[in-house]
């Protein structure tokens, strides 16, 4: 984690998890080996240049350090702009989400409203409230209860 801090990409994650690859890299920069065209060609796709022009001895420590302040601000502001897009799109499903149950619940009472409505519904009900009331079994005898 301290190579990460030095060379100002603790902001990554695989920069301070041992044995990853950034941490390898940061672990030959720091013991002065030089780097792989295969190396530099990841840093050079992954948006490292700075890191990549210091592997090379392009440019010193002190402007190295420049260059990799702004990148890491750059990295910082596209993050919190994938975090924000990924709210909208997180707070988006769940709407979605909400107004699909809603449409169900409104389906499920107009459904029930039409259940009830419906004269021959509403003649079983009342008939079996009259047997609720007067304890009749289906049978037409008393129930009996204990």
């Amino acid at each position: 984690m301290e190579v990460a801090v030095k060379y100002q990409v603790e902001d990554l994650r695989g920069a301070s998890i041992p044995g990853s690859r950034m941490t390898k890299i940061l672990e030959q920069l720091e013991s002065g080996q030089l780097l792989s065209n295969f190396t530099l060609e990841y840093l050079r796709k992954e948006g490292f240049l700075s890191l990549s022009r210091y592997a090379r001895k392009e440019i010193s420590f002190p402007d190295y350090l420049k260059a990799a302040e702004k990148e890491k601000h750059q990295r910082c502001s596209v993050a919190e702009i994938k975090a924000l897009r990924e709210e909208a799109e997180q707070t988006r499903k769940r709407e979605a989400l909400q107004a699909r149950m809603r449409r169900e619940q409104e389906i499920a009472a107009a459904k029930k409203r039409a259940f009830d409505s419906d004269p021959k519904n509403i003649a079983r009900a009342k008939q079996n409230e009259l047997r609720a009331k007067y304890e009749l079994s289906y049978l037409g005898l008393r129930s009996v209860s204990l």
